[in-house]
């Protein structure tokens, strides 16, 4: 467990403070493999049980990835986690209840909301392809080698769903093993052992 995840459950924890009662299952039965995942589905079982919509859930794991509650405004909280739209749920909770000014964060947030609604809403990794949080256009008369399941992908040094980062973890799915800090997609052609086609 990294430092981080450790610093993100304290305001998780302070989360719970708004809320009375119980948990509650979701309609899905989804597949926590990992403490992360598990932490968000309390959250998303909670949101559910006060009357939040799955969008709303979505959008506060989203933006639980880098806030700090203050703790003050569960009303308000209540109401905002009752959205129908991911994105736009994820930016009033920002705005409106955590109050965050650094907009620059919001699309970073916003990916990680649809990502957590996509496992949520799928299962989890289920091993059929439910959870991937990527949907491929594939050109017709063109098919995949194997399918593309993201939920067992690792951040690692790479940010998440960035290009490097899905690269990467893609390389392993065929047996491809890049380096771990190789940098930005255009320094990836100056390493060295590397040919660029």
């Amino acid at each position: 467990v990294s430092l981080p995840f450790l610093l993100l459950l304290l305001p998780i924890l302070a989360f719970f403070s708004l809320f009375v009662g119980s948990n509650s299952s979701s309609d899905t039965d989804i597949n926590t493999n990992t403490p992360q995942q598990q932490t968000a589905k309390v959250i998303w079982d909670r949101v559910l049980k006060e009357g939040g919509t799955k969008e709303g859930a979505a959008a506060l794991l989203g933006n639980n990835q880098m806030f700090e509650q203050d703790g003050t405004d569960s009303t308000l909280l209540k109401k905002l986690v009752k959205g129908t739209n991911v994105k736009q749920t994820t930016e009033d909770i920002m705005r409106k209840w955590e109050r965050a000014g650094a907009v620059d964060s919001l699309p970073k947030r916003q990916g990680f909301a649809e990502y957590w609604y996509t496992f949520m809403t799928t299962g989890g990794d289920s091993g059929t392809g439910g959870g991937s949080g990527i949907t491929p256009d594939i050109p017709s008369g063109w098919t995949l080698d194997k399918p593309i399941n993201t939920s067992g992908y690792l951040a690692t040094s790479y940010e998440y769903k960035q290009c490097t980062w899905f690269t990467w973890n893609r390389a392993k799915d065929f047996g491809i093993t890049f380096g771990m800090y190789m940098g930005n997609g255009a320094d990836w052609q100056k390493q060295a052992g590397y040919t660029v086609t």
